[in-house]
């Protein structure tokens, strides 16, 4: 299983290499490394182009963001109805009623009318406007540029690089290092699904299809802007979403190999394997034809844009009126109910031993990274009423993204893979991975901001 492919000649096909697929390669490659990893100061804001974009339409018409957030919010709701998918199982039920909760939270918003306690401006008017406004206008827009990481042979590329350090170090095949990096840049949806499909198809087995969607499904680089948004920490774009990534494989790195992802059996659907072979071999000039190959299948960069534009409104229609909902209640059960400050409790030790001033509301926000990224980050903000220091939302920011496990994103799309994870295990690596985060980005953030 997974051996390695003996060494053989590469032959270098001219309609695959050729002028127009090596410009396609590089240029559209170096434009996304541009659009979503380079700062530059404009309008006075030093930050990557992606955000500059999102900021001038906020800056210029804010009625968008408002619109599209509601758009996106009631569009949401009435899905599983249009598509008789609201009743599929006790999951898709539970989130169904939930955006259907998050729908009627953002009418309250937009027409102005509910009760006082909700209607308070640290409530439905904050978590609309702070946090679902950004996801409005994010998603659909980071997608857009996506399309220059993701299909034009970056991502192929850099994903054959780091095959060889995925079996030693994440006990998975090599070629889940592009499901790793799809996820990461791309859509966790996307490398959940990709996943399952590798599963069926006899090339992952269950442990190793077991680690990839725990510990690498994590949300998009889209997802990482608003966080760092959030937080004010555009400045330090790089150091986040950097950071975020490097505590996220680290982490994963780590799960991979104690329990419950240990015990995790190595059968195959079907009893039916079909490994991939794993080269060791040329790497960089198998990584290079690799891209070509996928900037010679590419679709046109119009057919693109619209594709991955499209998938970004469609995953909006779906995260927006859960976070919403999930945003509201959890704001509302952090506020009026000590049900967090005791979890949080299991992770202020974690904070502590930084010497993070406030680590007693990064343990309360991490206590609900579970529930919703989006969440712990609201939380953070109102218990320091927005006064936190650099390295406490850095922790939380970072934790909130590298966790990997979210109630209101990754794990229904798990469920509704068959892949059985199960969810005793799923809690007790939001644990683990929660714990492992915390250390991890707390040791960054104590090398760069000091406490």
């Amino acid at each position: 299983m997974g051996n390695a492919a003996e060494s053989k000649e590469i032959v270098m096909d001219p309609k695959i290499v050729n002028g127009k697929n090596i410009a396609k390669f590089v240029i559209f490659s170096l434009i996304g490394i541009f659009v979503f990893f380079v700062q530059f100061q404009f309008n006075g804001r030093n930050t990557i182009f992606v955000d500059h974009v999102i900021q001038n339409i906020k800056g210029y018409w804010p009625i968008v963001s408002i619109a599209a957030t509601y758009i996106f919010m009631v569009g949401g709701a009435v899905e599983p109805f249009i598509k008789k998918t609201w009743k599929k199982n006790t999951v898709t039920l539970i989130f169904t009623i939930l955006k259907v909760f998050g729908a009627i939270c953002g009418t309250m918003f937009i027409f102005k009318f509910g009760p006082k306690l909700l209607m308070a401006d640290d409530m439905i008017p904050y978590v609309y406007q702070t946090v679902c406004g950004a996801v409005a206008l994010v998603v659909p827009i980071g997608s857009l540029f996506l399309s220059f990481l993701m299909n034009y042979g970056l991502l192929e590329f850099v994903g054959v690089l780091m095959r060889p350090i995925m079996r030693k170090v994440w006990k998975v095949p090599g070629s889940a290092a592009i499901n790793a990096v799809t996820s990461f840049i791309g859509s966790f949806a996307v490398g959940i699904m990709f996943t399952d499909r590798m599963y069926k198809e006899g090339k992952y087995n269950l442990r190793e299809s077991t680690v990839i969607v725990t510990g690498f499904a994590t949300v998009s680089a889209s997802f990482v802007v608003i966080v760092a948004n959030f937080h004010n920490m555009m400045n330090y774009w790089n150091l986040v979403f950097w950071g975020s990534m490097f505590v996220t494989f680290a982490v994963t790195a780590i799960t991979a190999h104690i329990y419950p992802l240990n015990k995790v059996s190595d059968r195959y659907w079907n009893d039916d394997p079909h490994p991939l072979p794993e080269y060791h071999d040329h790497l960089l000039k198998r990584a290079y034809l690799e891209g070509l190959t996928a900037a010679n299948n590419a679709d046109s960069l119009p057919k693109t844009v619209v594709k991955n534009f499209l998938d970004g409104c469609m995953m909006s229609f779906r995260f927006i009126p859960v976070v919403m909902a999930l945003g509201l209640i959890g704001t509302l059960l952090a506020t009026y109910t000590p049900i967090f400050d005791w979890l949080g409790w299991i992770y202020w030790p974690f904070a502590r031993i930084f010497g993070i001033p406030e680590s007693v509301q990064v343990g309360k926000a991490v206590s609900l990274a579970f529930v919703d990224m989006f969440t712990s980050d609201i939380i953070l903000a109102k218990a320091t009423a927005g006064a936190a220091g650099l390295a406490a939302k850095y922790v939380v920011g970072v934790t909130s993204i590298a966790i990997s496990l979210g109630l209101a994103s990754t794990i229904p799309c798990m469920l509704a893979t068959d892949i059985e994870v199960s969810m005793k295990d799923i809690f007790i690596l939001a644990v683990e991975r929660a714990i492992l985060c915390m250390l991890l980005s707390g040791v960054i953030a104590l090398i760069a901001f000091g406490v």
